[in-house]
């Protein structure tokens, strides 16, 4: 896990803090009625920070958890609603995982009815950033069914079937699941379809996650992936066009070498693929006009297109490196790993030649700062 958990100890009381214990008690009380009731109750609370972490410190995660596993269909749905909620948080996640939670979630997303399905699944997206659901659910061998289900289930329960995916592309035993589970070729399909744009953003996002080997990178280019990604790139929503980036950069990415290993290496995906596809302009006008999600995402994508010595020219005649100059001057208030980024990627593109090494410094706008920027350049990227 990533950052800080903070914890629930000291939470603060929210203004229904009266009725939550009681509603928690309810979960495990002797009517099925008032269990599912607690539960849509609590479900309905559940919307901000503060109120989460009061019903997960009244010790809700677990009855809840129970109910899942056990309740009424009704109660079932409404606890798996909750517990998507509640899981939003580092701290909240551990005490629903430490439930257990994962194993009947995934029943109910195998088993269940339609409506627990879609909750479940939602549960599970909030839940798979921990390491600890991903590698219950790889255990599980939840790939292949959840591929299954982006072409059986309702249009929810498939954004929320690719949230899960995205989570489990990086683990490279579900990597390969979901490769062999045919994933790829939906995928894209999905990318395309602009009726609707929350799977879009869902596919692109899938994308990113499982893109992570040269097997898979060149599998998603022969489906057809970089078109559909460019043509989100220049037209879609700023979330949108984060992840389309995101996923250009993975696909970009290449594998490490390994000399010890035996079997053939898969070539990783070429220069030509993504100039013929037409990447290389709306990135470049991602770095500018995005969001901060975007630019950094952008930039990032950056990274790993400027490994390949033939995108170096065409992302210069682009317009790029004042863009990434830009960056190095913070004044937008861009993220330092964004700014780290577009050092890295200013010192790849400084040994590519002499020439794109004077037009860097070229780049470096005439105002005030500007010999300082000037050393920064030279001590990061020369």
């Amino acid at each position: 896990l990533k950052g800080s958990c903070p914890g629930l100890a000291g939470a603060p009381a929210c203004p229904m803090a009266v009725s939550v214990p009681s509603l928690v008690a309810a979960l495990s009380g002797s009517k099925v009625e008032a269990r599912a009731q607690a539960a849509e109750k609590l479900a309905g609370l559940a919307t901000k920070d503060e109120v989460q972490s009061e019903i997960v410190a009244a010790g809700a995660a677990r009855p809840l958890v129970s109910l899942v596993a056990g309740g009424s269909i009704d109660a079932r749905v409404h606890a798996a609603a909750c517990l998507m909620k509640l899981a939003t948080s580092c701290a909240r996640r551990e005490v629903i995982l430490a439930a257990g939670a994962v194993a009947p979630l995934w029943e109910g997303v195998l088993g269940g009815v339609a409506a627990t399905r879609e909750e479940a699944l939602g549960a599970l997206r909030s839940l798979t950033v921990a390491d600890q659901a991903r590698r219950e659910l790889h255990a599980a061998h939840a790939a292949p069914h959840l591929v299954a289900l982006l072409s059986s289930a309702t249009p929810t329960s498939q954004v929320r079937a690719l949230g899960v995916l995205a989570a489990l592309g990086g683990l490279d035993g579900c990597r390969d699941e979901i490769f062999a589970a045919g994933a790829l070729p939906i995928l894209v399909a999905f990318l395309a379809v602009r009726e609707h744009p929350e799977r879009m953003l869902a596919a692109a996002e899938a994308l990113a996650g499982v893109a992570s080997s040269n097997r898979v990178r060149v599998e998603a280019v022969r489906c057809g992936a970089l078109q559909p990604l460019v043509a989100m790139l220049e037209r879609g929503t700023q979330e949108q066009r984060a992840a389309a980036a995101s996923a250009v950069g993975a696909i970009a990415n290449e594998d490490e070498l390994n000399l010890e290993d035996t079997a053939d290496p898969v070539v990783p995906v070429f220069a030509d693929a993504f100039l013929e596809a037409g990447v290389l302009p709306p990135l470049v006008d991602l770095l500018s006009s995005g969001s901060p999600e975007g630019r950094g995402q952008a930039v990032s994508a950056t990274v790993a297109l400027m490994e390949k010595s033939e995108m170096h020219e065409p992302f210069v005649a682009a317009g790029g490196l004042p863009l990434l100059v830009e960056f190095l001057q913070a004044r937008r208030g861009d993220p330092a790993q964004s700014r780290a980024a577009a050092a890295l990627a200013l010192r790849t593109l400084a040994y590519s030649s002499a020439e794109i090494r004077e037009a860097i410094e070229t780049a470096v706008p005439g105002c005030v700062g500007r010999e300082e920027l000037l050393r920064t350049l030279h001590s990061y990227c020369f």
